[in-house]
């Protein structure tokens, strides 16, 4: 389905406040009767792309389309609003008016949020926005996550947002048949997946530091969407206090470095991603991480974890020998390698792996890792594929290669406790949730 391509003039005209209004408004109908019915059609292809492989790359470019073809977009990605911009007040107007139509209306007034805190900038929303969208299309079924580093927790408000929007459509559904609500109830009773799939999602977020702009911004969501203020956290704490758990989503957009593979390491566990293996229980937590900021270098904290079956001078090989191969991009050969490397451990460790990408004009680093444990890991003493397509003795112990930094440790606002006085439990069980709501905050932690 493709929609008009707004004119070089038409565009120009959208810089300027008052002609602005009546650009977008002009463009407004056109754009919703040209968007009415994607909603149908999009489920139905969601619908069959999950039963027969699960792959998001086959419906990704539609899941894009609601914020790639959105009129406000020639104003978001002009020459004159940079990427760093932050969105205020005076930009309400490109994301109002169009509530009625359905496709458009969580990006639009996600984006009335961040206008009002005044602390996102055009290039966080659009970027995290593409994130959550494909994330919660993969696991929507999990009602539980962890936005790990999470900075302002942008990303754990809108997966939020999503789900408590999936939820009031599934609430109306039901009323609108009397049908639907004995069958909810048959089914309820009978199947605790069902059960589990309509209750609300929970995230919590952890970093080392809780800015003041995850302060504005969660009284933002809080006051648009008051029915999720018990249903997020925030911790502040080193990432070694977490406790990974299969029911919880791992997730962090643009994990910087090293980060990306101790959150690699924390998903897949020391067991080998499985708590008993000879009993074929998985036990590895899902993943969702944009990475960014490769790096090969050992004394920036660099090793790939020891079920890629490789070391790190195997890994400077295959970048060098990339390198030559795509001499026009060559800054983007270490990335390319070190997620390849990422994707083979996590495939080793009996995960199956999604790698896709987003939309290029919103961030340039763009590729989203999706991973969902299901088999078990190489026992000890197993072979490892790497990608050389040669096989290693699995002989060696699972280790941490994350460079820990020093913890702060006081009472001074933006501290964190002592790693031995604080765990994070992720279970998505009652009592973990409890203990996480217990100790968020700054007074919480510091308290402790």
């Amino acid at each position: 389905m493709k929609l008009a391509i707004i004119s070089s003039s038409m565009a120009h005209l959208l810089l300027l406040h008052v002609p602005a209004r009546l650009v977008l408004r002009t463009q407004q109908q056109g754009f919703v009767h040209q968007q009415r019915g994607v909603r149908e059609e999009l489920g139905k292809r969601k619908s069959s792309s999950f039963s027969s492989s699960s792959s998001l790359n086959t419906i990704s470019p539609s899941l894009m389309d609601v914020i790639n073809h959105h009129p406000a977009m020639s104003v978001l990605l002009s020459d004159n609003f940079r990427p760093r911009s932050r969105l205020k007040e005076t930009h309400k107007y490109l994301f109002e008016g169009r509530r009625e139509n359905h496709e458009t209306y969580l990006f639009d007034e996600l984006a009335l949020v961040a206008c009002t805190t005044g602390v996102v900038c055009r290039k966080e929303l659009l970027e995290t926005f593409a994130a959550a969208t494909l994330i919660h299309a993969k696991f929507s079924h999990v009602k539980r996550m962890a936005d790990l580093a999470a900075g302002h927790g942008l990303l754990s408000w809108f997966l939020l947002v999503m789900d408590h929007h999936d939820c009031k459509d599934n609430d109306n559904g039901e009323n609108d048949n009397d049908n639907d609500d004995d069958d909810r109830t048959r089914i309820t009773s009978h199947d605790s997946t069902i059960r589990v799939q309509t209750r609300p999602r929970t995230v919590v977020c952890v970093d080392r530091r809780m800015p003041a702009s995850a302060d504005a911004i969660a009284s933002a969501m809080i006051d648009r969407f008051p029915e999720l203020e018990e249903r997020w956290s925030y911790i502040q704490s080193d990432l070694t206090a977490v406790v990974p758990h299969p029911s919880c989503l791992l997730t962090s957009v643009h994990a910087c470095g090293t980060l990306s593979d101790l959150l690699i390491e924390m998903a897949i566990g020391t067991s080998g991603g499985l708590e008993d293996q000879n009993a074929g229980a998985v036990t590895g937590a899902p993943l969702a991480i944009v990475p960014c900021c490769h790096t090969v270098k050992e004394c920036n904290g660099y090793r790939p974890h020891h079920l890629s079956g490789m070391d790190v001078k195997e890994v400077v090989t295959l970048v060098e020998k990339r390198k030559q191969r795509q001499k026009h991009a060559k800054h983007e050969a270490v990335a390319d390698v070190v997620d390849e490397v990422r994707c083979q451990t996590l495939r080793n460790a009996g995960y199956d792996v999604e790698e896709v990408m987003l939309p290029e004009t919103f961030t340039g680093r763009n590729r989203l890792l999706l991973g969902k444990a299901t088999v078990a890991a190489p026992l000890e003493g197993g072979a490892i594929i790497n990608l050389f397509g040669a096989g290693r003795s699995g002989k060696e112990s699972s280790h941490y290669f994350f460079q820990r930094q020093p913890i702060r440790q006081g009472g001074a606002r933006g501290t964190v406790p002592p790693p031995n006085l604080i765990r994070i439990p992720l279970a998505d069980d009652h009592d973990s949730i409890a203990h996480c709501h217990a100790i968020s905050g700054r007074k919480s932690t510091a308290a402790i």
